[in-house]
């Protein structure tokens, strides 16, 4: 029989091709409140993804094979939502864009201290109720192609701080395209939309 009170643990995934670092993200993170599962690649990322759900995973990006923005494309294209952390100790701009448009939830450098990298994931997995509010004005500008109202209120102190990196290139990419004015049709426009909407769904 299950406890009134009982709170079901929080599945976290970490991917990581370095086997000591992957000991140690387990024995910082696991805890009686969540579970901790480690994975060493990829494709045994995705193989593992299409049986069992997570509440969060952690991407290590450069990984042989299939690196984490691989992976991440794939969890998309499938309808997958998780929430995905991306860990690098260097990304480029390029790959940051990539990975905000596929809907990832936040970066961490490495390399990262384990108490760290604790905090970091504590705040991922609750952060959705402390900026839900002020992130839902921001995705309302969006859907209506309302860009430079959007980045007005994206660049909030407030939502700022709490959204950490992410925010910040929400706001470049808000910033590129709302120098102009866009018509409703611009493909351009409705494909940066798309990408900031879907961040609103995995948030939710």
């Amino acid at each position: 029989m299950i406890r009134d009170d009982y709170i079901p643990k929080k599945r976290i995934l970490i991917v990581d091709d370095e086997p000591s670092l992957l000991i140690g993200i387990e024995m910082a993170l696991i805890g009686e409140d969540r579970d901790v599962f480690c994975l060493s690649s990829g494709q045994e990322a995705l193989d593992d993804l299409e049986k069992n759900q997570y509440d969060l995973i952690v991407l290590d990006l450069n990984m042989p094979g299939l690196t984490g923005l691989d992976v991440l494309r794939e969890l998309r294209q499938r309808g997958d939502r998780t929430k995905v952390i991306i860990c690098s100790a260097h990304i480029t701009e390029r790959a940051m864009i990539s990975a905000v448009c596929n809907g990832v939830v936040d970066f961490l450098a490495k390399p990262m201290s384990l108490t760290g990298l604790r905090d970091f994931v504590s705040y991922a997995l609750d952060k959705n109720a402390k900026i839900k509010s002020e992130l839902d004005d921001v995705f309302d500008k969006v859907r209506s192609l309302e860009f430079e109202r959007a980045l007005e209120l994206l660049e909030n102190e407030k939502v700022m701080k709490e959204s950490g990196p992410l925010a910040t290139m929400w706001a470049k990419l808000l910033r590129v395209i709302s120098k102009t004015p866009v018509p409703a049709n611009n493909a351009t426009a409705r494909k940066y939309a798309k990408a900031l909407l879907q961040e609103a769904v995995i948030r939710c």
